[in-house]
């Protein structure tokens, strides 16, 4: 047996995602803390240009490869033992080993998923480009819910990445779908919420939602089709009501608790829902049609 046949093992590969998937979370812990910064930091560029005024030189000008990993709180960089995925927090007891500072919740939960993430796709295809393609849709799906749980922002190169990358694969191998399913799952999970959008907005005068989950909902049609947009919206809609709607429930009480004069309600961002519909629909999708709509698989 070759080397390539004993990775095609099962226990191997599954062993292999594993370790794949914690060089990946601790990729994406790194993406998530440092993507929304690099665009803030173009966006001001692209300010001042426009504006033609004199651009303040960042001291620590952030890309995803420079510098190297550091703290958020005192700025020093990681030893090499804290960069391992999920050792280096515990081993630190959850804070930094230079200035003892809590280090956040997201950054473990990160890694862990993107291990989970590995894991499902290699247990549920087993040894194939399936369950590699997966990983990779799930991994970028983890980055854009954690990117718009603490910034709303879903950023195009990773929703525009998605949605070509699932694309391509479906045009060049049908690996989820055929290729007319993938290219009209795009164009009508664009168009079904950019309607939603704009209905709202005639309704209410106020924007319900960003642009950027059009291109998400766009780029989880190119991966499973059209004929599981519905059931990617509907899981998305339960999850926010189940999880969300408690959240803004204890909120409003907790701010009238403080002042009964004035309740602040915070915008809930729809891109986590969608990745976690989108999720579930490229692991579970005809078998959750069949239940929602019975006879359609038979």
């Amino acid at each position: 047996m070759n080397l390539l046949e004993f990775l095609q093992a099962p226990l191997p590969f599954l062993v292999l995602s594993t370790l794949l998937g914690a060089i990946a979370g601790s990729f994406l812990s790194m993406l998530v803390y440092r993507l929304p910064l690099i665009m803030r930091q173009q966006w001001h560029a692209e300010c001042c240009q426009l504006l033609s005024t004199p651009e303040e030189k960042a001291d620590n000008t952030l890309s995803l490869s420079l510098p190297r990993s550091f703290c958020p709180h005192c700025r020093h960089p990681l030893r090499l033992i804290d960069n391992i995925p999920i050792t280096g927090y515990l081993l630190n007891g959850g804070k930094c080993h230079f200035c003892a500072s809590p280090i956040g919740w997201r950054y473990i939960s990160v890694e862990l998923l993107g291990i989970a993430i590995a894991v499902i796709a290699a247990l549920h295809w087993g040894p194939s480009l399936h369950a590699l393609a997966a990983m990779l849709f799930g991994w970028i799906l983890i980055a854009l819910l954690f990117i718009d749980l603490e910034h709303q922002l879903l950023p195009d190169p990773l929703t525009l990445s998605l949605l070509w990358s699932g694309l391509l694969l479906n045009q060049s191998t049908a690996l989820f779908t055929s290729p007319s399913n993938a290219l009209w799952g795009t164009v009508a999970g664009y168009l079904i919420l950019w309607l939603i959008y704009h209905l709202h907005k005639l309704l209410t005068g106020r924007e319900g939602m960003g642009h950027g989950d059009f291109k998400l909902l766009a780029a989880l049609g190119a991966w499973c089709g059209a004929t599981l947009l519905p059931q990617i919206i509907l899981l998305a809609s339960l999850s926010a009501l189940a999880i969300a709607l408690p959240l803004l429930l204890i909120q409003r009480i907790r701010s009238k608790s403080r002042d009964n004069t004035s309740v602040t309600t915070t915008a809930i961002p729809f891109g986590p829902y969608l990745a976690l519909g989108g999720w579930l629909s490229l692991l579970y999708g005809e078998v959750i049609n069949s239940l929602l709509i019975p006879g359609l698989t038979g």
